[in-house]
């Protein structure tokens, strides 16, 4: 079930309004619901550090939004596929980063926090989707596969404000510290963590609405195993890592392709790319593809991954993943 014409012309003016919002089955069961979303990439380096630092990122999400978080998952050696504990208002990373202790390199590392959600529309489905998470995974050291860092948040705040601005500053402050290859952050699908069973449920949405990114890491990083200078996609932030930006000609190159339409944020392993003060949806039907983001697919069209072997994400046959995966990545083109 997509959203309706009413649906997203309402929200255009009131964005809150997505975050009440969601895609069901048509017998009623929640399959997505919409947000704001980040994922990082990050190339392989000393793993033992970069799992601490992908916990250092895990906590600032932490303790910027803890009223927000009731849960955690994490491993240790006893339980090394992890096991969730439900959070009392401490600050629990001390003890992750003790369970952690120095973690075998050949097993993959990850962490996961959340809380506990009800749709109001959807209360028999409680718990299977929220927009308040965040998960990583610091892959084994005898892959040769990104890492990533990936979150929600919802739209509004609980001051009737909207959370652009701070999701700009978050990813702007996890890029510093992870120093990622690439990733991007904007609207959002939000799928439930760890199941890929709604995935082809957001497919015509994300066709018409192109200003939405959908979540999908671990099938990202299997596709583009080994290639690590490839982006996924652009959102209305984009972040390249350096060795990327260097490809497409370096930050002068950035600033005569972008500006002024765009704002860039040069930090120290990269830049971030804002195309224009507010995230945009878009809609396919009306003709309407977000003109800055178009300006930013344009510039990073050679650093844009397409070698999809399989797919991305799910979609109803007799579409073809791995063709509408090249299509997706394509739609500000």
């Amino acid at each position: 079930m997509a959203l309706s014409k009413e649906d997203i012309l309402a929200c255009e003016g009131h964005p809150t309004l997505l975050d009440r919002l969601a895609i069901a089955t048509p017998r009623g069961q929640l399959m997505a619901m919409f947000g704001l979303g980040a994922e990082l990439y990050v190339a392989p380096y000393e793993r033992q550090q970069l799992r601490l630092d992908m916990l250092d990122v895990q906590e600032d999400y932490y303790l910027r939004f803890k009223d927000h978080i009731d849960r955690c998952r994490f491993p240790s050696k006893k339980k090394p596929d992890g096991q969730i504990i439900k959070l009392t208002g401490e600050n629990p990373f001390p003890a992750i980063r003790d369970a952690m202790g120095d973690w075998p390199s050949d097993r993959g590392y990850a962490n996961e926090l959340l809380k506990r959600y009800v749709h109001p529309d959807y209360p028999r489905d409680a718990g299977r989707i929220t927009p308040w998470e965040s998960n990583f995974l610091v892959a084994a050291e005898r892959n040769n596969e990104l890492s990533f860092f990936s979150n929600h948040l919802p739209i509004g705040d609980e001051q009737e404000g909207l959370h652009f601005d701070t999701l700009r500053e978050c990813v702007l402050a996890w890029a510093t510290r992870l120093k990622p290859a690439h990733g991007q952050a904007g609207f959002s699908v939000i799928l439930e963590i760890g199941s890929i069973s709604g995935q082809p449920y957001t497919y015509a949405t994300l066709q018409r609405h192109p200003g939405l990114d959908i979540h999908v890491p671990v099938a990202f990083v299997m596709e583009s195993e080994g290639i690590f200078n490839r982006i996924k996609s652009v959102n209305w932030l984009t972040v390249l890592g350096e060795p990327i930006l260097e490809e497409l000609g370096g930050i002068e190159a950035a600033r005569r392709a972008l500006e002024p339409d765009c704002t860039l944020y040069p930090y120290p392993g990269g830049l971030l790319i804002q195309a224009g003060p507010l995230p945009q949806l878009g809609d396919t039907h009306r003709g309407l593809i977000p003109e800055r983001y178009r300006k930013v697919a344009q510039f990073t069209r050679p650093v844009r991954f397409e070698a999809y072997r399989s797919s991305l994400f799910r979609v109803f046959e007799p579409m073809v993943g791995r063709e509408e995966a090249v299509k997706w990545v394509r739609r500000f083109d």
